[in-house]
């Protein structure tokens, strides 16, 4: 493709001979003979401003005879042009017209671009000059000769070059001579000069500059001359004065703002939200400076104001799920005329990005997300736009996927948006948000037959953490600073707060938390709390009602009554951090003698007389609750090492029979267990983390990723993941 732009005379106060050299053209091109097709080819091309190089509409366009107007998209074509020379002749009101040359081959098609020069009127005032005087401080005088016929002048200036009517501050009827007073000392000012006649006003002069001496010099530090800038922007300056400040504004059209001035940047600091101010289009920062002599400097910076693209994405929805494919659609729209540069949607998880595809305006494709399956995978739609001098800035969009291909995951739920905190039969519980990968938010409850969503918990004042359904509502976490709130049948209500290391455990129709005070178990059925211990501590609750809890030693609340379970914490050893499922209470046993290995310890299940040892291993640190050892309806999943010190499951059945589950060269870490025994957990053997449950008898069977987190409905094992239930077959 050739890019062609003529040379177009300007015009002076009389018409231009150029145009009429255009007219005859016309008239003499119009009155050609038809043409066998055999010797002609096709002329196809783009019309276009030779600046903004935005497409003209309704642009003539004549060759050989056969006119044409551009569309509203600048492009034309013209059939059964003459093979050979021609001379195409262009023409747009407001436009210098232009005449050049193309080679037509026959039967070949030839595409050109022409760009049209902008008729700015004639030549404006010369022999400008702008001078400075050591006697007036702050001060320019601008000076030009005369033009015959003008009626007047207007003075066009800025802290910038080139400076011109649509890139200058306006000074109307400026007297000649024009002396700009109140400059800011060290600052670069320019100017151009037009003449007003009765064909209207004339193309600038010749730019001139000069630097005035003063009191007080305004620089700028943001943004600075011609600088590109959105609908909200902050101004900067640096101010220097010999006498103190009284004030300090800048104005942009009608928005003024008192600046801030800054000690530890000793600058001043303004904000601006231009709102509906057309875009893009040049618009000037005026800032003037008064101190306490009476000393006013003032000085502008010219902005090019372009509002950023707008991308959206309609689909995926945030947090969704998805196998290996995936619909993206997502389109980017912007107020230049030339629209978004390009539309680029990008697969991104860790350090591994992959363009996925590209347009201009929209996308509406299923891109194959393969190579990260099993990962959580960030889906962005990014735009980017022209502005004024074409420099394309980029802005957009962002969805959050969870990748999972396994052929026995089918989702049966979604809330849509969000991050699933718990599900039930008839609900699911969801987060709005996240924070630090931990959900944070907003708290949904969503009904899992028509799909209604309702707003139980807003993320003001403290985001919702964590939360569990029942029958009547929801109970949850927020914080911090930490919190436990309710809302059953629709009323809202905080239970506790000042709560202690963010303990919160539901099970069944019971829940208990550890505030600075106190230990508390909530019935979620009567809506009734009792204090299980006063103080805070670690717990955990049963199905049942009936609470573990340690301080030092093991302690069962059971109908009211604390029993103790252990009595041989010391000084050297702590029992701490039980689990129950009110048949069996598992805790560990740390070692704190001196010289030990910190957090060394054991895991056992309470038993009369001696308690059981489960496992033993003094290399264990930081045993975990619920992902070290499990309890459900009398059966107990533990792990223990083996002889090269990789972490495996184990499960103690109800008669007492212990039975290795996993046999990986990499460890394994218990994420729940069903009440026939069933164990899910997790393990990195295959070099990326996948999800296995084992029956009682069976060997584990890999399910899914390791992604989300499971829970069982109705005695069928599930997983939540992101926004989306899916049942495990």
């Amino acid at each position: 493709m050739r890019t062609m732009q003529g040379t177009g005379q300007g015009r002076v106060f009389t018409l231009a001979l150029s145009g009429l050299l255009a007219l005859g053209a016309l008239s003499t091109f119009a009155c050609g003979d038809p043409t066998d097709a055999g010797t002609t080819g096709v002329l196809v091309g783009l019309v276009r401003d030779a600046e903004t190089k935005a497409p003209l509409e309704d642009a003539t366009l004549l060759v050989a005879g056969i006119q044409v107007q551009s569309g509203s998209d600048g492009r034309f074509t013209l059939d059964s042009v003459p093979a050979g020379a021609q001379q195409v002749v262009a023409s747009k009101a407001g436009y210098l017209g232009q005449t050049v040359e193309v080679q037509i081959g026959v039967g070949e098609t030839e595409e050109i671009t022409v760009e049209l020069v902008a008729d700015l009127g004639p030549p404006g005032p010369s022999g400008v000059s702008a001078t400075t005087d050591a006697a007036t401080p702050g001060t320019v005088r601008v000076r030009w000769d005369p033009v015959a016929g003008a009626t007047s002048y207007v003075v066009y200036w800025g802290t910038h070059s080139p400076v011109n009517a649509e890139q200058g501050v306006r000074v109307a009827d400026a007297p000649n001579p024009f002396i700009h007073t109140e400059l800011s000392a060290g600052t670069t000012y320019y100017y151009a000069v037009a003449a007003i006649g009765p064909e209207g006003e004339t193309r600038p002069s010749a730019e001139v500059s000069a630097t005035p001496d003063g009191p007080i010099s305004i620089r700028f530090v943001n943004p600075g001359p011609t600088q590109i800038v959105g609908a909200r922007f902050s101004v900067t300056v640096e101010i220097r004065s010999v006498f103190q400040l009284t004030s300090v504004t800048a104005r942009v059209g009608a928005f003024i703002d008192d600046l801030t001035y800054h000690l530890e940047s000793d600058e001043w600091e303004g904000f601006f939200d231009l709102g509906d101010t057309p875009s893009p289009s040049f618009q000037t920062v005026h800032y003037t400076a008064t101190d306490a002599a009476g000393n006013t400097a003032r000085t502008a910076a010219l902005l090019r104001f372009d509002k950023l693209p707008v991308v959206t994405m309609s689909s995926p929805q945030d947090d969704a799920f998805t196998g290996q494919s995936l619909r993206v659609a997502a389109t980017c729209t912007d107020d230049h005329p030339a629209g978004c540069q390009a539309l680029v949607i990008y697969a991104s998880a860790g350090s591994t990005t992959i363009r996925k595809a590209v347009a201009q305006a929209s996308v509406d494709q299923t891109i194959s997300l393969a190579e990260f399956d099993g990962t959580i995978v960030t889906v962005s739609a990014r735009g980017a736009d022209f502005v004024q001098d074409r420099i394309p800035r980029n802005v957009g969009v962002a969805r959050t996927v969870y990748v999972d291909a396994s052929p026995g995951l089918t989702p049966v739920g979604t809330s849509g948006s969000g991050i699933l905190v718990d599900a039930n039969a008839g609900a699911l519980l969801a987060v709005d948000g996240e924070q630090d990968g931990f959900p944070a938010g907003a708290l949904r409850i969503v009904d899992r037959a028509s799909g209604q969503s309702t707003v139980v918990h807003d993320a003001a004042p403290e985001p919702a953490r964590d939360g569990a359904l029942f029958p009547a509502g929801a109970i949850f976490l927020t914080g911090p600073p930490g919190s436990i709130r309710e809302s059953r049948n629709g009323t809202s209500s905080v239970l506790a707060t000042g709560l202690s290391g963010f303990l919160f455990e539901v099970e069944g129709p019971f829940a208990i938390w550890a505030s600075t005070d106190e230990l508390t178990r909530r019935d979620l059925n009567s809506g009734t709390s009792v204090t299980v211990t006063p103080g805070p501590t670690f717990g955990d609750v049963a199905p049942t009602g009936e609470v573990a809890w340690a301080a030092e030693e093991i302690f069962l609340f059971e109908d009211g009554v604390n029993t103790q379970l252990t009595n041989d914490g010391d000084g050297e050893f702590r029992n701490t951090a039980p689990v129950t499922d009110g048949v069996n209470v598992v805790y560990q046993r740390r070692n704190f003698s001196p010289g030990s290995i910190a957090f060394a310890g054991s895991i056992l299940l309470v038993s009369p007389g001696d308690d059981i040892v489960l496992a033993s291993d003094t290399a264990y640190r930081d045993l975990e609750p619920h992902a070290d050892y499990e309890v459900a309806d009398g059966w107990i999943a533990f792990t223990r090492l083996d002889i090269s010190n990789t972490k495996q499951i184990w499960r103690r059945s109800l008669a007492g029979e212990e039975t290795q589950v996993s046999a990986f060269g990499e460890g394994s870490r218990i994420e729940a267990m069903g009440l026939d025994g069933e164990i899910v957990f997790t393990s990195e053997a295959t070099g990326t983390e996948r999800r296995y449950r084992a029956s009682v008898g069976e060997s584990p069977e890999d399910v899914s990723s390791g992604l989300g987190e499971p829970v069982y409905i109705d005695g069928q094992l599930h997983v939540m993941m992101g926004a989306t239930l899916l049942r495990v077959d």
